[in-house]
């Protein structure tokens, strides 16, 4: 009844079961995309958000899962943008005093994290790199930034 049914297929795997109240932070079979958000941590179990609608948690073995923290996650991440960039710019050096980038940029790369701050390397439209910068992805526990695992 909560449980969750796969099947592989020819073209990858299917999800031919869900319950009605799964939705999940992100799901894309057809790139095999199952990312659920941890928000308790135990020594045997986490606690996920099986429904990002209303904040449904459900506990699952903590070592039968790939569990990825933010850090970890973000460095796999395609691009991020900052929520909001007039607030949030990048940065020359992660810090929150340093000089503003002034490189024109499309897409963020993630390429090195220091605390609360991440580095990144700027593509223009074309997606020539045309330098780097940081930018501060969290603070105090909320995101302060965007990411998309494909583009």
């Amino acid at each position: 009844m909560d449980s969750l049914v796969f099947k592989r297929t020819e073209t990858g795997i299917e999800l031919t079961y869900a319950p009605p109240w799964f939705v999940p932070a992100h799901l894309k079979m057809d790139y095999e995309i199952l990312f659920l958000r941890v928000v308790t941590l135990h020594r045997e179990f986490i606690g996920v958000v099986v429904n990002e609608s209303n904040e449904q948690i459900a506990f699952m073995d903590r070592y039968k899962n790939d569990l990825q923290f933010w850090p970890e996650f973000l460095l796999t991440i395609n691009s991020i943008k900052p929520l909001n960039p007039k607030s949030n710019p990048i940065r020359a050096r992660p810090f929150p005093h340093a000089s503003l980038s002034l490189i024109q940029y499309s897409l963020l790369k993630p390429i090195r994290i220091s605390d609360q701050w991440i580095e990144v390397e700027l593509f223009d439209d074309n997606l020539n790199s045309k330098g780097k910068g940081w930018v501060k992805w969290q603070e105090k526990g909320k995101l302060l930034i965007t990411y998309s695992l494909l583009s």
